[in-house]
């Protein structure tokens, strides 16, 4: 099964890729990037659907202004789809490998190994002439001799709802007598049984079904655990039911108690191996699959969940970024303005004259200013033929926030009243900003000085366990 399953996701990995290159290598550059052009068609469909495909051009157009918004996406969207398509393969191939290994089916045992500690329980299937039986069975440690089990009693007391069962399967379908033992087997320690419903189940163990009421009914064992001073009461929920006609039932029943005989007669053994044959017929046992295609397929659709979170966290986080820019920079764009307007230059020329230098500093640099990114997309549409008033009120637009609304609009207001005019006013808006700015710097600090309050408490455990440690060994 899970080879089909494999199977169909590398077809659906080379379908996606082939339609991928061909379709888009003509868009595309580098060529390889193409493979992902079918899974970036399918998201933006998707994404067309859920109503969020234009803020996502948008995003890219805000943050490309003065590039190929389109382009940018289009390449973005084909690595996204290539990762996908490379997670899908990854993990087909890991599939492959895990079935390759036996990890996605049954195996044939004939021995059990018993646990370190405590009690194992190893769910099998017993085949026997064709029939299959689930069995569970309980494997508990290697029986300690007298003086371990003296020294370790309260260990053994987990294995004693196991020890009670008699002949019956498990304490939750109670059908036979119980073997209640008198003493901890292997140690001194004594053990007086009660019963909440002595007329159902006797201190002796016997199960008495007749005087059931119904198909089912549950009675409360307990037992005394005491030794010289101590003592312990421990409780054992049992389901008292009607004995079972099935035939099926029956033989499983058998093949666990034959089970049981052979987990006992080697008690002492790490190592147990289990019985070949039930009433003269093969018997083979299986566990259950280490893992399950399933789990796999559900870790491919979390991969690309995340691969798609991952990068919608990248667009948010670089989104606060270009507004933090933003933000810091306002003081400095109107400060320049300023400062060329008093030097003579008009308006018009002294916006030119700013995007001129940011694209100089920007090719040597290489660092993207938002604002300044803006100004040169402003500019170059001042340049093709836009009117000054409608390329301010778009500059402020597109900024997005109502520090470049508000200077976009003072820009467009002040147009016809020449630069005198608006000096006095771009000289208050730019102190008002460094004002702002001031504030915004305060309240980083503060927040960076709250972040810190948490390394600074561990910190002092720390050092108070460095003290305090060699105080106490010194005692």
């Amino acid at each position: 099964m899970y080879r089909i399953f494999v199977v169909c996701m590398e077809l659906f990995v080379l379908v996606c890729a082939a339609v991928g290159f061909f379709t888009g290598r003509r868009k595309i550059t580098p060529g390889f990037l193409a493979a992902g052009y079918s899974v970036y068609c399918l998201k933006r469909k998707l994404w067309r659907r859920l109503g969020v495909w234009e803020a996502e051009c948008l995003y890219y157009k805000h943050l490309h202004v003065n590039e190929r918004p389109e382009e940018v996406q289009l390449k973005a969207g084909c690595k996204q789809g290539l990762a996908i398509l490379g997670a899908v393969a990854a993990f087909g191939i890991v599939i492959l490998l895990m079935g390759t290994a036996g990890d996605f089916s049954e195996k044939e045992i004939t021995t059990l190994k018993r646990p370190a500690e405590g009690t194992q329980v190893h769910n099998l299937s017993a085949w026997v002439a064709g029939e299959r039986y689930e069995i569970a069975v309980a494997l508990t440690q290697k029986q300690l001799t007298a003086q371990e089990v003296q020294a370790h009693w309260l260990k053994a007391k987990e294995s004693l709802p196991l020890w009670i069962l008699g002949e019956n399967t498990s304490l939750s379908s109670v059908s036979r007598d119980l073997d209640l033992p008198r003493f901890l087997p292997g140690t001194a320690i004594e053990i007086q049984w009660y019963s909440s419903d002595y007329a159902l189940i006797n201190p002796e163990g016997g199960v008495l079904v007749e005087e059931l009421e119904g198909d089912a009914q549950d009675v409360l064992l307990t037992a005394e655990l005491s030794y010289g001073e101590w003592v312990e009461h421990m409780e054992i929920p049992v389901r008292v039911v009607a004995p079972s006609a099935n035939q099926k039932d029956s033989v499983r029943e058998n093949i666990f108690l034959q089970l049981q005989d052979e987990l006992a007669a080697q008690g002492y053994e790490e190592t147990v191996a289990l019985p070949k044959a039930f009433a003269d017929k093969e018997i083979k046992y299986y566990e259950e699959p280490a893992h399950r295609p399933e789990g796999v397929f559900l870790l491919v659709c979390m991969a690309i969940v995340g691969i798609f979170a991952a990068s919608e966290s990248a667009h948010k986080r670089k989104k606060e970024e270009r507004l933090r820019q933003m933000q810091r920079d306002y003081p400095e764009v109107v400060t320049k303005l300023t400062l060329l307007l008093e030097a003579g230059l008009s308006i018009r020329c002294a916006w030119s004259r700013m995007a001129a230098e940011y694209l100089r500093y920007a090719g040597g640099r290489k660092k993207r200013r938002y604002v300044y990114e803006e100004m040169l997309h402003t500019d170059r549409q001042m340049q093709v033929g836009m009117s000054e008033k409608t390329a301010y009120a778009q500059f402020g637009k597109r900024c997005g926030t109502i520090l470049y609304l508000r200077f976009g609009s003072v820009l467009v207001q002040n147009l016809q009243m020449g630069s005198r005019s608006i000096v006095p006013l771009l000289k208050k808006e730019a102190q008002e900003a460094l004002c702002e700015r001031k504030e915004r710097a305060r309240q980083l600090g503060e927040e960076a000085g709250t972040k810190l309050l948490l390394p600074m408490a561990g910190m002092l455990v720390l050092v108070l366990v460095i003290v305090m440690i060699p105080a106490f060994l010194s005692f």
